[in-house]
């Protein structure tokens, strides 16, 4: 199959060339293609990943006329129908001056509190004529999966649009809508294990089917973004609100307060919830300095099935500012966070943090850096083993210098960094931790082609009352150019020492490049795990081939 997509590739870049070689381009195609294997073997512990891995993979884009272009991607995985989500992925994705498509496997975002991140296989369109903007989109972002030792999940189904007036990167004014559910079919109801607690896991690491529910989302968003006083001052703001349905099994709730319109695009149940989330940010970007300040509410029955992340029953102020100079910038920010926004929790939990940073070039080829973290955590439980008084601080310099050289010391770099966090309340001294920890780093170059690097690391940390532990870490490599920089060789050794364990990784690789467009890269990697006691040693290896091809 390599063979053949390559010589299709190959077969289409000659024939769009020969078509093309007037003084002016009417079609272009570019891109990659290649294959990917991996041999992989643990002994001492579980396989980590599967004992052999194949991938083929093409990149490539058709461009017309310098304003049309075609992206088509692929990937084909052996691991496509084991793993928990499709592996295998295959994006058309046109574009041109006002618009865009997807058909295939591809992401797209929307806003932070709508759609971001998560993988969709279906299509989406995007227009922007002018200053007017519409996309839709639709498809299935989980498949479902059922199997008697591992997490079940419902197959998932998800549409969505947006509408909006103005400039993308100016300012504008965006509605979004978005609709997610799970088919109450795709997967088949099974007994429940009653010794299986039914929001989480048993103690056989199995998860209780009841926990796994056919659920319902729908988003709504108002998205405000403007630009004034020349672009130096920007402000953008959100509102979102969504509904919630934990199980689409439950029954429907009879009301003649909600409109007709909304029970056909969501049906509210006695396991609906509704609430709503709103965030704002305003920055100031002088010629030198930068200021930010932000608000973000995620009220606690706030959900998107349409984002990857997203925590909610959370407040946040935030605020920062930042100095720019020729040799150097200075950052300074801090935020202020708090949960339980609707009194529905028995303490409130805050959360503070203050971080600086300074980088300055010292001289050519010196620059030198300085950051400062500062984070606590505290509640007001009324009982003293549910307190937290949690403190954090961070220090950390570093130091990095190059000099313009092909023999002798090349670079050397120091870095420095110092942590200490506790908690006093009576039961968590034992979260106290104290280390230093320090890393030096050279490059150094042997011959013309021949090149050293060396770098060694200590950590001294003490943990609770526990006696101080001190871990090391050196590593040495070696990296050679040969046949007029056309073969890469590198090898590196890391030996880390952490009593009573001590492991040794060995990593090879090659990169050798057969044409200009056509080159092959081998690695084997090997760790071992030594000391302590003998059911935690292992031995793990993997050897990588992969071939790639530009046209």
């Amino acid at each position: 199959m390599v063979i053949l997509v390559t010589g299709m590739a190959m077969a289409q870049s000659d024939s769009l060339t020969a078509k093309s070689s007037g003084s002016s381009s009417a079609l272009r195609f570019s891109g990659e293609i290649g294959a990917f294997g991996e041999l992989y073997n643990m002994s001492g512990r579980p396989d980590n990943r599967p004992s052999s891995t194949g991938r083929v993979f093409l990149r490539s884009t058709l461009t017309a006329w310098e304003s049309i272009s075609t992206n088509l991607n692929l990937v084909l995985s052996t691991e496509g129908n084991s793993a928990r989500q499709e592996i295998n992925q295959l994006d058309f994705n046109p574009r041109w001056r006002w618009g865009e498509m997807h058909l295939g496997d591809f992401t797209t975002e929307y806003t932070p509190l709508t759609l971001n991140g998560i993988r969709v296989r279906g299509g989406s369109l995007m227009l922007q004529p002018g200053k007017f903007r519409l996309g839709l989109l639709s498809g299935r972002t989980n498949r479902s999966v059922s199997t008697d030792s591992d997490r079940r999940s419902y197959e998932r189904t998800i549409s969505g649009g947006v509408i909006g007036i103005g400039q993308t990167q100016g300012s504008h004014f965006n509605l979004t809508f978005l609709t997610a559910r799970d088919r109450l079919g795709s997967l088949a109801d099974i007994p429940t294990d009653t010794t299986i607690d039914t929001l989480g896991i048993g103690d056989d690491s199995t998860q209780n089917p009841v926990s796994v529910t056919p659920q319902e989302n729908l988003v709504v968003s108002a998205l405000t973004n403007l630009k004034l006083f020349d672009r130096h001052v920007t402000w953008r703001s959100e509102f979102s609100a969504s509904a919630i349905t934990r199980d689409r099994r439950a029954d429907p709730v009879e009301s003649e307060d909600i409109p007709a319109f909304l029970a056909d695009i969501f049906t509210p149940r006695v396991s609906s919830g509704a609430d709503y989330a709103y965030t704002t940010d305003l920055n100031l970007d002088l010629k030198k300095v930068a200021f930010t300040a932000g608000y973000k509410y995620i009220g606690p029955g706030y959900v998107s099935l349409g984002v990857t992340s997203l925590l909610p029953d959370r407040q946040t102020v935030s605020a920062g500012m930042q100095y720019r100079h020729s040799r150097g910038m200075f950052k300074l920010d801090g935020s202020h966070q708090t949960d339980n926004l609707i009194d529905q929790k028995l303490a409130t939990t805050t959360r503070t943090r203050f971080s600086s940073v300074l980088t300055y070039r010292l001289a050519r080829g010196w620059n030198a850096n300085a950051a400062v973290t500062v984070a606590g955590m505290q509640n007001d439980a009324a009982v003293t083993s549910s307190k937290v008084d949690y403190t954090s601080l961070m220090l950390r310099t570093g130091q990095i210098m190059t000099f313009s050289r092909r023999l002798g010391l090349k670079m050397l770099s120091l870095d420095y960094t110092y942590q200490h966090a506790e908690d006093p309340t009576p039961g968590r001294q034992t979260s106290r931790l104290a280390s230093h920890s320090a890393t030096l780093g050279s490059a150094i170059g042997l011959t013309e082609s021949l090149e050293l690097t060396a770098q060694s690391g200590l950590v001294s940390s003490e943990r609770g009352d526990s006696p101080s532990e001190l871990s090391q870490t050196y590593a040495l490599g070696l990296r050679k150019s040969a046949l007029q920089a056309r073969l890469m060789l590198s090898a590196t050794t890391t030996i880390a020492v952490q009593s009573p364990h001590t492991s040794f990784r060995n990593a090879l690789r090659g990169n050798y490049r057969l044409t200009q467009t056509l080159s092959m890269t081998a690695e084997v990697e090997t760790t071992l795990l030594r000391g302590g006691p003998s059911t935690n040693q292992y031995e793990e290896i993997a050897s990588r081939l992969m071939v790639t091809r530009q046209f």
